[in-house]
């Protein structure tokens, strides 16, 4: 079975990551691997 794997970079935007990650949901994928990033320091 194939993953889809998506890579998010999200500088400080943690506002915006819930509806980003909610978004990413689709029927038709079984596996899905999402990476954040968050390159703020």
């Amino acid at each position: 079975m194939k993953v889809v794997t998506i890579a998010i970079s999200a500088y400080n935007k943690q506002d915006y990551l819930n509806r980003c990650v909610q978004s990413l949901i689709c029927p038709s994928v079984n596996k899905l691997e999402v990476i954040i990033v968050n390159d703020g320091r």
